[in-house]
């Protein structure tokens, strides 16, 4: 068991994340998407964080379900970096 934690802890996942935008007259983003595994499958409970980028300070997060989806809310327009991050996963982060 021990050998393939580590050998999963070592591993490079690729989060694979799907982007829906749709705008609203508000001035918030919604942004939902999956998070999966390199093998496809959806990772549950991956934090999923907003920062600004100049800042970064948080402006939005949230977790993903059991199917690995996720949706936040940002406030638009905003310079944004989306971070997610889950243990024995390397963190990921999309400008």
């Amino acid at each position: 068991m021990g050998n393939s934690r580590l050998a999963r802890n070592d591993r490079v996942f690729k989060f694979l994340v799907t982007f829906l935008f749709s705008f609203q007259l508000v001035g918030q983003i919604p942004l939902s998407g999956t998070v999966l595994d390199d093998e496809r499958k959806p990772i549950q409970n991956v934090s999923v964080i907003a920062k600004g980028l100049q800042t970064e300070s948080i402006i939005s997060y949230g977790f993903t379900n059991h199917r690995g989806e996720f949706s936040i809310s940002i406030d638009m327009p905003s310079d944004v970096v989306i971070e997610f991050s889950f243990i024995g996963f390397k963190k990921k982060k999309f400008f």
